[in-house]
């Protein structure tokens, strides 16, 4: 198979279309796409035995990651026949996979949904699945309908091991190609994934879907918010980035307002934009216990307003919290070279 990315001097350029996947990728998919980009720069076929031994994960790890990318459109095969014949017999080794999964069950392993997929549904276990469930065609064509095109084969099998393997209700498999395939024009192999990684939660009711699409949304708001104030264009957030945003709008409860105030702050105070030093006043204000910018203002003019001790014999302090909290915030800048 061949990774679809631009190369110049052996250096992979990842496309863009890598960008709105990372929030659901996992750790495997992240390696085997860095390491099916470092094979396609080389000129060379992606194995996946050679890349389970490379990367330290199971061959189904890797296949499993292999077909997140390939529902995205950023793995294709190889037309090199050697490598066409090598992915066929690949393919066709269910029983493999079937036998990697009774020993880990054997042995007691805690393996997750997602490597227990099934690699394949033939016509006869279609059709026995449509026989033994009798809402499945009903559900088929509600799906198509969501989609707005007739599915092929492997989508119906897509349906079917969602509905029939994972016991997914009707109403969660319509709201994930709902939400994903038409709103985020997500490729269908890409709902299968969000799946089974939503059943490794234990997120499997349409209510508990309905909750976590929600905070989803909520998280991309506010990211791209923060995005834009801080002027990061198109890059990606850092895990340390997406963690103090998170904990801005969860932990700390405040809204866009307070954000904004924080970033104004970091600009008047260093003179660019930083999500470390925002992070740092705004734990520092929710700590104080201040809610509002008003709270902040509030706090700033009384400090500041605050009148010397009168008739106790001692000279004015000159100790300004404001100004000791702001050199302590450039120190722990300054020292720990976070610059994002």
């Amino acid at each position: 198979m061949k990774l679809k990315i631009d190369g110049k001097q052996n250096n992979p350029i990842l496309p863009r279309a890598v960008e709105p996947l990372l929030a659901d990728a996992d750790a495997a998919d992240l390696r085997v796409l860095v390491y099916a980009a470092l094979r396609a720069a080389d000129g060379e076929d992606f194995e996946a035995k050679d890349a389970a031994e490379a990367l330290a994960l199971t061959e189904g790890e890797v296949r499993s990651s292999v077909k997140f990318w390939r529902g995205a459109g950023l793995l294709g095969a190889s037309r090199r026949p050697a490598a066409d014949k090598a992915a066929a017999a690949e393919a066709a080794q269910p029983e493999a996979a079937d036998a990697a999964a009774k020993t880990a069950s054997d042995t007691g392993a805690d393996k997750p949904l997602r490597d227990k997929r099934p690699m394949h549904l033939n016509s006869a276990e279609l059709c026995r699945v449509a026989k033994e469930n009798a809402d499945f065609p009903a559900l088929l064509h509600a799906a198509q309908q969501t989609a707005g095109w007739i599915f092929n084969e492997s989508e119906i099998e897509i349906i079917a091991a969602l509905y029939a393997s994972l016991r997914l209700p009707g109403e969660f498999i319509l709201s994930l190609i709902g939400y994903f395939v038409c709103k985020k024009e997500m490729p269908l192999r890409y709902v299968e994934k969000v799946a089974y990684d939503l059943c490794d939660k234990g997120i499997t009711t349409p209510e508990a879907l309905e909750e976590w699409l929600r905070r989803r949304e909520e998280r991309e708001t506010n990211e791209g918010f923060v995005r834009r104030l801080f002027g990061l264009g198109q890059r990606a957030l850092t895990e340390k980035e997406h963690a103090a945003v998170d904990s801005w709008f969860n932990l700390c409860g405040y809204g866009e307002d307070m954000v904004r105030a924080a970033y104004e702050k970091t600009v008047n105070t260093i003179g660019k934009a930083s999500i470390a030093y925002a992070s740092s006043i705004l734990r520092a204000w929710h700590e104080a216990g201040y809610k509002t910018p008003a709270d902040v203002e509030a706090a700033g003019q009384a400090k500041r307003a605050k009148p010397a001790a009168k008739g106790s014999g001692k000279q004015p302090q000159s100790f300004d919290t404001e100004d000791f909290f702001e050199k302590a915030l450039r120190r722990s800048y300054g020292d720990t070279g976070d610059k994002s």
